[in-house]
């Protein structure tokens, strides 16, 4: 009885251990397969009043997410690939997860990346936050 207390014991702990440390990919791949559009896109800089909205920006563009971690984006009639990817931070106090879309156009020699570290993520529906050096950029994406 003892025994089996102990084994008991040692295997919560260590499945409380691990459940931080696991892949958080597999949690969000079969929600975010699929086409994508930006609903809304607004910069807020430190220090103004007002946010400014960047959907006439990227508003016509569509991004296309795949299980295996492949991203395209369809922006002024060019054609940008790359990955996208769920990240864990470090852990030290708890975990938080950032979901990370990096494109590139080679015939444009162009960089685009989202960095989305404050998201929920629902069936037809991505809202996400994230701070820069500029500002709080909100983001609102939804499944075509």
């Amino acid at each position: 009885m003892r025994n089996l207390v102990l084994f008991t014991l040692l295997l919560s702990i260590s499945i409380v251990f691990s459940s931080c440390r696991k892949d958080p990919y597999h949690k969000y791949a079969r929600k975010l397969n699929g086409n994508w559009q930006f609903t809304k896109i607004n910069l807020k800089e430190y220090g103004a009043l007002f946010k400014e909205d960047y959907l006439s920006v990227y508003g016509n563009s569509t991004l296309r997410l795949e299980e295996d971690r492949l991203a395209y984006f369809e922006h002024n009639n060019r054609t940008y690939s790359g990955s996208w990817d769920i990240l864990l931070d470090d852990c030290i106090n708890s975990c938080s997860e950032e979901l990370f879309i990096s494109v590139y156009n080679y015939e444009f020699d162009h960089l685009i990346q989202f960095s989305m570290n404050d998201f929920t993520i629902t069936n037809r529906k991505i809202n996400a936050q994230t701070s820069t050096y500029e500002g709080t950029w909100t983001y609102r994406l939804v499944k075509l």
